[in-house]
């Protein structure tokens, strides 16, 4: 007899609880099959009139296995639960590494004495800058009132965020709502906008520093010890009076 005669054809049921059955999935200890699909990623799905069916993707799962979280025990798609000691825990592995690179960049960097660094500090929040007058009051009561205070903290570095040319905006302007060649047909060679110009970056020279944007300079630490002491002795002065 033909080996193909008398092979037996599998319905598509059946193929597939026969392929679950020699599934063989590797599980970690916070992971277990998924309890839908057993592991096979797709499960066999009949049709609503019984007559047959089809394969889909197993919803309640990604790889074939579901990760039971270890604190609260819910099974997930990932390894990322939502309960409070599973992002307790990630918050603070995030914490750790966010440390690790800023101690090793500390060690990379130049270091700068507090009363030697002429640049501007972030504030607590590092959306605005303050100067060194303001950093020190600010570690100031940091101190006093017993709070968490820096011994060190890295340099900004300034970068001018723009700088105004009459003649490109209103080449722009022409481009954007005038005409075909506005701009080769009015005068950019004009004294009043060369005097123009130059009031602008008059403005701009007297604005200064207020016309910058600065960023973290990781190549500048300041060394914050001896400030630290001098404020400590002033607190103990004021202590006893």
């Amino acid at each position: 007899m033909d080996n193909k005669e008398s092979t037996k054809k599998l319905s598509m049921e059946e193929l597939m609880s026969d392929l679950t059955d020699r599934l063989k999935l590797t599980v970690d200890s916070n992971e277990k099959l998924c309890p839908v699909c057993h592991g096979l990623r797709f499960i066999y799905t009949k049709n609503n009139n019984g007559d047959g069916g089809y394969i889909r993707n197993c919803r309640n799962c990604n790889s074939g296995k579901v990760y039971v979280c270890k604190h609260c025990g819910v099974e997930n798609k990932s390894d990322y639960c939502n309960c409070e000691k599973s992002t307790k825990e990630r918050d603070n592995a995030h914490k750790a590494k966010e440390s690790k690179i800023r101690q090793e960049r500390y060690e990379k960097a130049n270091k700068v004495k507090f009363k030697d660094y002429k640049g501007y500090f972030f504030n607590d929040s590092e959306d605005g800058m303050i100067d060194s007058d303001e950093f020190e009051d600010n570690l100031y009561y940091k101190i006093k009132d017993k709070e968490d205070y820096p011994t060190w903290v890295f340099g900004t570095t300034p970068e001018k965020c723009f700088s105004v040319d009459i003649r490109d905006i209103i080449s722009n302007e022409c481009a954007d709502v005038g005409y075909d060649d506005m701009s080769s047909c009015i005068d950019m060679g004009s004294e009043l906008l060369t005097q123009a110009q130059d009031l602008i970056n008059k403005w701009e020279e007297l604005e200064g520093d207020r016309l910058n944007v600065y960023y973290t300079d990781y190549n500048t630490a300041i060394e914050l010890d001896e400030l630290i002491k001098e404020i400590k002795k002033q607190i103990g002065k004021e202590s006893k009076l």
